[in-house]
């Protein structure tokens, strides 16, 4: 595992203006942290489900909310 570590270390180096490395080797280095080594990590995939579910529930609710809005204060008359 030592040797796979230096040769992604050593190839951010020689690209460290490239930022999608840089991305790609923090997030690779947060998944070796937390989730490898982490007893919870099926709670933790749960509720980030839950919490993206939720978010797009409400995205989506938030989206109709303002379309009838708009549609009930149009002057054209347009109505959803």
């Amino acid at each position: 595992m030592a040797v796979s570590y230096n040769l992604l270390f050593e190839y951010c180096i020689l690209n460290v203006f490239n930022y999608y490395t840089v991305y790609l080797f923090f997030h690779f280095t947060f998944y070796v942290k937390f989730f490898w080594f982490s007893k919870t990590y099926k709670q933790l995939i749960q509720v980030l489900a839950e919490v993206q579910h939720d978010l797009w529930l409400y995205s989506h609710v938030s989206l109709f909310v303002a379309s009838r809005l708009i549609a009930d204060s149009c002057i054209c008359g347009f109505h959803a």
